[in-house]
């Protein structure tokens, strides 16, 4: 990124003084289509909006296309806490679908669908938040087919994608290739990968939903930050970015065992291990309360997430923390939660 700045400034300041293209920086739209071609995403540089995060673009599609109170929509449980709390500013009726090993319980989906009728269906098809697991084809098949019949489009969050190796033992099928933006507005950003400051994602759709998110984009914000698109175009273009990934898939790769390994040790369960991905979604054992455990490791100076926090309405007290494998590896933080849980680690 530093690099990238340093292009970019060499340029002169004038091409980061004025407003930016309403949809975005045009050659950085170019490198994102060239990426969606990748993933399977055949889409046009005009389907293609620039955003603040992927963040703003998931707020844009609500406020452009499911304005109104009492709107039915339909997330995966658990789900990021970003998304919950976005759709009940808006005033949204959110109806819960339980994220099983391998997908949304489709059984459960049909039951909303055929008693309210919800206009959209939140999901992420690859490193589901917090669970870090795929959705399984049959079941991405399957879920285009329940959003065909009941007239329900589908908003696939892709931010951690960057984040899956090329070669998977498991296949895996993103709704958007499926689907080709017919129904699927398919988000993805670069927090995660460069880093939260870098306030970038993207949002693609068909054109008439396009056309809504722009006019939306253009009230709210009238444009992006022109220095910020340039920067990762920088990036994207050079080719730094996908070295970049790659180390980061190897060095979670190389922890995740370990980390794997160490929850085990102190007592904790991981029901399905994931091939990638930045979490574990780990069980502190029956009986616990992560939101208590959660408070007092606050107290001790390391940042648990628990279960409750991804759970949408009242939700019943869970044992299930998101760890994060880059932290509990470079910090005391499990042999901290050990102590908390009054706990012995078993021999290796």
């Amino acid at each position: 990124m530093a690099g990238a700045l340093r292009g970019v400034v060499r340029q002169g300041v004038k091409s980061v003084a004025d407003y930016s293209d309403r949809l975005g920086y045009l050659p950085l739209r170019q490198q994102l289509q060239v990426k969606l071609n990748e993933l399977g995403i055949l889409a046009e540089t005009e389907n293609i909006l620039v955003t603040n995060g992927a963040t703003e673009a998931i707020h844009l599609v609500c406020q452009a296309l499911l304005a109104g109170a009492g709107i039915s929509v339909m997330v995966e449980s658990p789900t990021p806490p970003l998304l919950t709390d976005r759709l009940l500013s808006t005033g949204m009726y959110i109806h819960r679908i339980n994220r099983l090993a391998d997908g949304p319980d489709l059984d459960e989906m049909r039951a909303v669908c055929e008693k309210h009728k919800p206009r959209a269906f939140f999901c992420s098809s690859v490193l589901h938040n917090p669970t870090c697991s795929n959705i399984a084809p049959h079941k991405a098949f399957q879920i285009l087919r329940l959003a065909e019949e009941f007239d329900m489009f589908v908003v696939e969050d892709d931010t951690y994608g960057d984040l899956v190796p090329r070669a998977t033992a498991s296949p895996i099928s993103r709704l958007a290739t499926l689907d080709q933006l017919k129904r699927v507005i398919f988000v993805s950003g670069f927090s995660k990968t460069l880093g939260p400051g870098l306030r970038l994602g993207f949002v693609t759709a068909n054109a008439q939903r396009m056309e809504w998110l722009t006019t939306h984009r253009v009230v709210q914000n009238i444009s992006g930050s022109a220095l910020s698109e340039r920067i990762l175009y920088k990036v994207l273009s050079g080719g730094e970015y996908r070295r970049h990934c790659e180390q980061l898939r190897n060095r979670l790769g190389e922890a995740r065992p370990v980390v794997s390994e160490e929850l085990k040790r102190w007592g904790l369960t991981v029901d399905t291990a994931p091939e990638a991905g930045m979490f574990l979604w780990a069980s502190l054992g029956d009986g616990l309360d992560s939101v208590q455990v959660a408070e007092r490791m606050l107290e001790l100076g390391h940042l648990l997430a628990p279960a409750q926090a991804f759970l949408v309405g009242d939700a019943p007290p869970s044992s299930y923390i998101r760890v994060n494998i880059a932290e509990a590896l470079e910090s005391s933080m499990l042999s901290t939660l050990g102590k908390v849980l009054g706990r012995t680690p078993k021999a290796k």
